[in-house]
């Protein structure tokens, strides 16, 4: 046994298998697919097509009131689908997630082996609360502030090692959360400086952004910084030497943190290029 806390909850719906795969086409992902670097007018569209393509309705629903795996708990999940023998068509999947919203689609096929076994699926988060995340993992590493963030995945022959994708996250404004970085992941991050006497710092700056080649993350830009009077008096970034991970690596981390989130125990370590 894992140990890991898993639990799928209220799960209602009615989805009708199509004979006939031929239609089975996913155009909203396709948009964003092969893109190296969403960004923010890519997130606007995407969730434009998606807000459209709800409203149209006429779609299989399958609804889940809850999924929650360790220190991951996604609620009022809706999952919009066309199901055949070998093709799954995600039309539309949408759910809350630490206080916002993450919307999903994509095309699964899974006949046979091989190159024959391929996915693609596009995401975009909204709105999401840091110290939701943050509090979900019972650590003294804390960083709050609301963001978004747009990416896509894309898998041949169904091996952690052929995924390739891409991803962007970045603050957003808001009156719900402030901005701050808790002295123990400042410290954790390498900061060093007397003003860590205090108990956290604002920053004004962020970004997460990188791409996935044959199943190995790199982090092209990661960057906290503030700004007072033109000077920036707090700047974190990543080493472009070692920023980089593979996928079966991270989802090792995700596992063995839902396994001891109540140790308040979190660590990721890069590779060397």
């Amino acid at each position: 046994s894992s140990g890991v806390h898993f639990l799928i909850k209220d799960i209602n719906g009615t989805i009708h298998l199509i004979e006939d795969e031929s239609g089975l086409k996913n155009h909203l992902g396709f948009s964003i697919i092969g893109r190296s670097r969403p960004d923010e007018k890519t997130f606007e569209s995407f969730l434009d097509a998606l807000t459209l393509d709800k409203s149209e309705g006429g779609d299989d629903i399958l609804r889940i009131g809850e999924i929650e795996y360790g220190f991951l708990r996604l609620e009022d999940i809706e999952f919009a689908l066309d199901v055949g023998r070998n093709k799954l068509n995600l039309k539309r999947f949408q759910s809350k997630l630490y206080d916002g919203s993450v919307f999903g689609t994509g095309l699964f096929e899974f006949d046979g082996k091989g190159e024959k076994r391929r996915y693609d699926f596009s995401f975009l988060f909204k709105d999401l609360s840091l110290k939701e995340a943050s509090d979900s993992i019972p650590t003294r590493d804390y960083i709050t502030g609301r963001i978004d963030g747009v990416g896509w995945l894309s898998n041949i022959g169904g091996k952690l090692g052929t995924i390739d994708g891409a991803f962007n996250f970045w603050p957003i404004k808001s009156k719900k959360e402030p901005k701050t970085i808790g002295r123990a992941l400042l410290t954790q991050l390498g900061v060093r400086e007397k003003l860590l006497l205090r108990s956290s710092r604002k920053y004004d700056k962020g970004r997460i952004y990188g791409y996935i080649r044959s199943g190995i993350i790199t982090f092209k830009e990661l960057e906290i910084s503030h700004t007072i009077l033109g000077v920036k008096d707090l700047i974190i970034r990543v080493d472009s030497k070692r920023n980089s991970i593979s996928v079966a690596h991270l989802l090792s981390v995700i596992r063995e943190t839902a396994k001891r989130a109540s140790e308040g125990r979190l660590k990721i370590e890069f590779e060397n290029k």
